[in-house]
């Protein structure tokens, strides 16, 4: 059997795997399921944030806006119209 064969293979069975398994346990054991979203979404602004200055400050402003407002469309703009004053220097 050929290597590529067995990658796409061991691929599927541990897909299938990943999705079949909540199935066999009972669900109250996948509690912590609920904070993946937040670590992924964490994951993936962190770089970004620690890339400049500039980006930590409105990253930080729009946190302190989304916590006091609890409106993400203000925070949105709260933050894109930040770093926007921060790039051009103003």
């Amino acid at each position: 059997m050929d290597w590529r064969m067995m990658l796409i293979l061991g691929m599927a069975l541990a897909t299938y795997f990943t999705r079949v398994t909540p199935f066999f346990f009972h669900i109250r054991q996948y509690r912590f399921l609920k904070f993946v979203p937040a670590s992924v979404f964490a994951s993936l602004i962190f770089p970004d944030l620690a890339r400049s200055v500039d980006n930590l400050i409105a990253g930080l402003l729009v946190f302190a806006v989304a916590c006091k407002n609890r409106d993400l469309l203000v925070a949105f703009l709260t933050g894109v119209f930040a770093l926007y004053l921060l790039k051009i220097g103003v």
